[in-house]
């Protein structure tokens, strides 16, 4: 299993077995909001309104679930380079 940090005092920064990941500024912005959830679950519709606020109106909704998916799926990217296919609990 990687080791995995989150420096957020300074420049943000996830560090994956000691390497800094490249992170777009969408997965970036989508891994400081769950660190500050600490461990919590959040929804796609809470990860919209805290990063876009985007909820109601259906194409922001549709625009804003979209971007979450994508911020998502490139942190999994950094967390799991190789792409094993391992559960990541999150």
């Amino acid at each position: 299993m990687a080791r995995i940090r989150v420096n957020v005092l300074g420049p943000v920064e996830l560090q994956v077995d000691g390497r800094i990941a490249a992170l777009s500024p969408r997965a970036l912005r989508t891994l400081m909001r769950l660190v500050i959830a600490d461990g919590q679950p959040v929804g796609v519709k809470q990860l919209r309104w805290d990063l876009w606020q985007e909820v109601d109106a259906p194409r922001q909704a549709r625009n804003g679930r979209n971007q979450v998916q994508k911020g998502v799926s490139e942190l999994r990217a950094a967390l799991d380079p190789d792409r094993t296919g391992t559960v990541l609990r999150t």
